[in-house]
């Protein structure tokens, strides 16, 4: 009877333990590869601001979120920007060959994968930014609706778009051309 006790004790610390290494690097099923939450991995802590140029326009991989590939000095990075729905009510242009400067929390996800949850953006080949997260990295969409509402006045910008807007036309390339991408 005790060692059923104390296999029953060990299984439930296992279980609890294995909740905490999921908030961070999430699961593999719902989050691809990198295996890092997407939407809990920002941490103050690791917060930095890097400087490169655009390889891949934002995406949505799959897991509801726009991801961006960004050459630094360092080496290749994914920037995660959050949800694709708040992403195209809010985004500003960001297109291959743009020099940017991106400040967030650094993360290596499972797959050895260098990574950055953005939360704040600026597009320095176009004059453009956005804040993603505040200060202290509360997630903007979490104070918007699912229309983007609340983050609208956080792009700055001779061109930032303000308002719904579209997936296609407004980095200049419909379906068939350059343009940032929309859902792959």
């Amino acid at each position: 009877m005790k060692q059923l006790l104390i296999q029953g004790v060990l299984i439930l610390a296992t279980l609890a333990w294995g909740g905490e290494t999921a908030a961070f690097w999430g699961n593999d099923a719902e989050l691809g590869t990198s295996g890092l939450d997407y939407a809990k991995g920002f941490d103050i802590n690791t917060v930095a601001t890097v400087k490169g140029t655009i390889v891949q326009s934002p995406v949505d991989r799959g897991q509801g979120h726009a991801i961006m590939e960004m050459r630094t000095e360092q080496g290749q990075l994914n920037v995660i920007m959050g949800p694709w729905w708040f992403w195209e009510k809010n985004s500003i242009p960001l297109d291959k060959g743009h020099e940017v400067t991106i400040s967030g929390s650094k993360a290596q996800g499972k797959d050895g994968g260098l990574y950055l949850f953005a939360q704040e953006i600026t597009n320095r080949s176009k004059g453009h930014s956005l804040t993603i997260r505040s200060e202290t990295g509360v997630p903007l969409w979490s104070r918007a609706d699912a229309n983007g509402a609340d983050a609208s006045n956080r792009r700055t910008g001779a061109n930032s778009r303000h308002g719904g807007g579209n997936r296609y036309g407004s980095f200049g390339g419909g379906r068939g051309g350059g343009g940032h991408g929309g859902r792959r």
